[in-house]
């Protein structure tokens, strides 16, 4: 419980700082190409937010075990956990294996605020999730409900540009920031429908590693 303890602690300070570093735009922070309050319309920013939150809902109950000498995370604790570390690995997996590749900005992609939520966060996440808290785990039934945000971020990327298109607006990089939509409705349906198989997979991956350490 203690490496547990300190691994929220720890990530609740690097997504604080490198988020306050974000918000306030400043030298470093160049969070995949935006600034300030824009920077919240990427699911990078958003799953490591996510991540975030928990981590400091953790390391209160960490906290009170430590301090009690006994006691383990409540369930719903440890489903929520699941859920975020997923989606900070699937931001993970998607640098990594596409946008670094895609790109060609190794660099770029882990320098400054991109490397704490593109690297750090989602590393040491996994880690401290498969290693230190697999007291209590949900069942495999849960891996569902990890497909939850990268759905809900779908809805709403997808809402946003139909919104502009039936209203005879134009659509730009500023507003289809990923190019999702580049290749029509048939290429958003494709993308996010890899993106739903990919969380899939990496939430089965996770809680399986961990439940085979329980």
């Amino acid at each position: 419980m203690l490496f547990s303890f300190a691994s929220n602690c720890v990530i609740v300070l690097i997504v604080a700082f490198a988020a306050f570093w974000m918000i306030r735009g400043s030298a470093g922070s160049d969070l995949v190409n935006a600034k300030g309050i824009k920077a919240l319309r990427f699911f990078t920013t958003d799953s490591n937010l996510l991540m975030g939150i928990v981590s400091l809902i953790s390391a209160g109950y960490g906290f009170k075990i430590l301090s009690e000498g006994e006691g383990s995370f409540p369930i719903w604790l440890s489903v929520l956990n699941l859920i975020s570390v997923t989606s900070v690995m699937l931001t993970f997996t998607v640098v990594i294996f596409y946008l670094v590749p895609a790109t060609g900005k190794f660099l770029w992609m882990y320098s400054g605020s991109n490397f704490a939520f593109h690297f750090f966060v989602p590393v040491l996440a996994a880690l401290k999730y498969v290693l230190f808290e697999h007291e209590v785990l949900p069942p495999f039934v849960a891996v569902f409900l990890c497909l939850i945000p990268p759905a809900v971020y779908g809805i709403f990327y997808a809402a946003h540009i139909l919104r502009r298109r039936a209203a005879g607006l134009e659509i730009t990089k500023e507003h289809d920031w990923y190019g999702f939509f580049r290749g029509g409705v048939p290429g958003v349906v494709l993308v996010f429908s890899l993106n739903l198989a990919a969380t899939f997979g990496l939430a089965s991956l996770i809680w399986y590693c961990a439940n085979s350490l329980a």
